[in-house]
């Protein structure tokens, strides 16, 4: 199904991110592949990089509508539309609505939410245009029932949850698909915050490491559902529990 296809992956640095990178690679796909961190996007490329692949990069902040508009036009410079596009990038913060900070609650806004939209508005209208393609936007199982201990990285998976139930009654007609992840705990980086205490740090990624579920599983199971043309994919014991009381007590949590 990607065998020469072209995929756009936001925060392809790390994490999920980074697994896509490394699966759809496998699976043929020309990469797009896009992070704050130009870096670790030169090692994911170095990586990937074969003589008969393609792997472009270019940093991108995706909560910043500019860059978001210029990536689009460089990517247009090179196929009509994309074919897959993986809004994956997001960030997360400790704590309750009360005690997030400002700063943290725009921070969190601008990655989690805002680079989803920019993603959809960016590159969304040339998919439609063309009437195929699949827009991948990874949320959260937290965003199906928020957690006080989260409350806005919760907030903003609630809002991708949104988008892509609303979005994905828009574009059915045009012949683009959407397709929203829900995972539970993930073994990422995501929790390697520098501005947490180092306590904070270790008590997260302890928690991701022994119970976060391997992000390659996430991937294979978001692009099976990109296959199937479904709707939600719920990833893990927790998350697939939450999705299912979710669609039979609909008020406790949106579907």
């Amino acid at each position: 199904m990607f065998q020469g296809k072209w995929a756009l992956v936001t925060g392809a640095g790390s994490g999920i991110g980074r697994a896509f990178a490394e699966i759809l690679a496998e699976r043929g796909a020309k990469l797009i592949l896009v992070d704050q961190d130009e870096t670790a996007l030169g090692l994911v490329a170095a990586e990937l990089s074969r003589p008969d692949s393609e792997v472009l990069t270019r940093r991108v902040d995706v909560g910043s509508r500019s860059e978001m508009i210029a990536l689009g036009e460089w990517v247009h410079e090179r196929t009509p539309a994309l074919d897959l596009l993986v809004n994956n990038a997001g960030v997360i913060e400790l704590g309750g609505a009360l005690d997030t900070s400002w700063d943290a609650w725009e921070r969190l806004l601008r990655v989690n939410l805002w680079g989803v939209i920019h993603g959809v508005k960016v590159f969304v209208p040339a998919m439609r245009e063309r009437r195929r393609g699949a827009v991948l936007n990874i949320a959260s199982a937290s965003g199906i029932v928020g957690l006080p201990t989260i409350a806005a990285y919760s907030t903003t998976k609630f809002a991708v949850v949104g988008l892509s139930t609303t979005l994905h009654g828009e574009l059915l007609p045009h012949g683009v698909h959407v397709t929203c992840v829900c995972p539970g705990l993930v073994h990422t980086n995501l929790g390697k915050q520098p501005h947490w205490s180092r306590n904070e740090r270790e008590q997260i990624d302890g928690l991701l490491s022994q119970r976060g579920l391997d992000p390659h599983e996430v991937v294979r199971a978001a692009l099976a559902g990109v296959q199937k043309n479904q709707t939600f994919v719920h990833v893990g014991g927790a998350a697939r529990l939450i999705g299912w009381a979710a669609r039979l007590i609909p008020a406790s949590a949106p579907r």
